[in-house]
């Protein structure tokens, strides 16, 4: 028998994180023009987005970043994105950071932001009268104001953006970063005197991202209390998506723990939808509650099959007859392998790696 909760009308988020760390502040002047960007482009503003923001935005005694790395992990749909929109049109309209660029891990992700900036300058004479034009060509989204700071939204690649000097780097769904695309964007900041980057995301799931170690580092940073880090992260406690007891998983109250937009943006009755209909309970851990499955950051890896039971499964007199399937993969660390499947005379089931190589040549 499963216990069914009654949310009272009254059950909201928690205005502030269950984790964060950032550091000293000795001027919030570059929060208070945040406020009034908000204010222009009309988005009301959660308490735990002001939260966000001052913490993020703070300066320390000579005017630069306190936090020249800010790190969010929050449940999806609670508006990560209306703080990520604030903060470039601040760097367009308020600092003038000549160039920014903002990458997701895929192409809606960043055509999405790049239409909502769109809204909020296209509302607002202040912003819309400074835009030289917007780019929407698929890919390559874009808008340049008159005096040439432009802002870039694209999909992350090995090539993105090198060469370039960037004042502001936002790295979207960071649950899909990898090392390669780090390595490839960071050095873009080099060249500028006062950088940001950002990174957002909901929390990693081993299961289903591949590349989640990066930000996984950035959490652990977090939690240690890094100087030069604002981290902010909802969620409830525990670190086993598939271990979070029935009791808690369906109590509103663990819900806003993990969810500072439920009763809000969220409403109560949607995220009972998400855990008894649409969701199963390890996703509903991991998307609707915080509770991620880090990855190993020290290089370790753990092996889902031991190597002396693969070993055993060995056939090297095994033949494959008839039509074939081929499967190309590149590990995280750029090497390459190519499989091959087929049947053999008895029935069974034939796979072998053809190739496996540094590098994808």
């Amino acid at each position: 028998m499963t216990l069914q909760l009654d949310a009272p009308p009254n059950v909201l988020g928690s205005q502030t994180p269950r984790i964060w760390s950032a550091p000293e502040s000795a001027s919030a002047e570059t929060y208070e023009a945040a406020l009034r960007i908000a204010q222009i482009a009309r988005i009301d503003l959660d308490e735990w987005q002001k939260f966000v923001l001052r913490h993020a935005l703070s300066e320390d005694s000579r005017g630069n970043w306190a936090a020249p790395t800010v790190g969010l992990v929050c449940p999806r749909q609670n508006g990560k994105n209306e703080i990520l929109a604030i903060r470039e049109l601040l760097g367009l309209f308020v600092l003038g950071e000549q160039e920014i660029v903002h990458t997701a891990h895929d192409q809606t992700s960043a055509s999405r932001q790049f239409k909502k900036l769109l809204i909020l300058i296209d509302r607002a004479p202040e912003f819309r009268n400074k835009v030289a034009r917007p780019y929407r060509g698929k890919g390559s989204e874009s808008i340049e104001l008159k005096s040439g700071q432009h802002i870039l939204f694209k999909t992350r690649t090995g090539g993105t953006e090198r060469g370039a000097s960037v004042a502001l780097i936002v790295y979207d769904e960071a649950f899909e970063l990898s090392s390669s695309e780090m390595s490839a964007l960071s050095p873009t900041s080099l060249a500028v005197d006062l950088d940001q980057e950002w990174f957002t995301s909901s929390a990693v799931d081993q299961d289903k991202h591949r590349n989640g170690v990066e930000l996984a580092r950035l959490r652990e940073r977090g939690l240690r209390g890094t100087d030069g880090l604002a981290y902010f992260e909802w969620s409830i406690e525990g670190d086993d998506p598939s271990g979070v007891p029935e009791e808690q998983a369906a109590d509103p109250h663990v819900w806003a723990q993990a969810n500072p937009a439920l009763g809000v943006r969220i409403p109560v009755d949607r995220m009972r939808h998400k855990r008894e209909v649409a969701m199963g309970p390890r996703e509903f851990a991991v998307e609707c509650l915080g509770v991620g499955d880090w990855p190993r950051t020290d290089g370790a890896v753990e092996k889902i099959i031991p190597p002396e039971r693969w070993a055993a499964c060995a056939d090297v007199h095994s033949r494959r007859e008839g039509r074939i399937c081929l499967a190309f993969d590149v590990s995280p660390e750029r090497s390459g392998a190519i499989a091959a499947a087929g049947f053999r005379e008895d029935g069974r089931a034939h796979i072998e790696v053809i190739e496996h190589r540094r590098g994808t040549g």
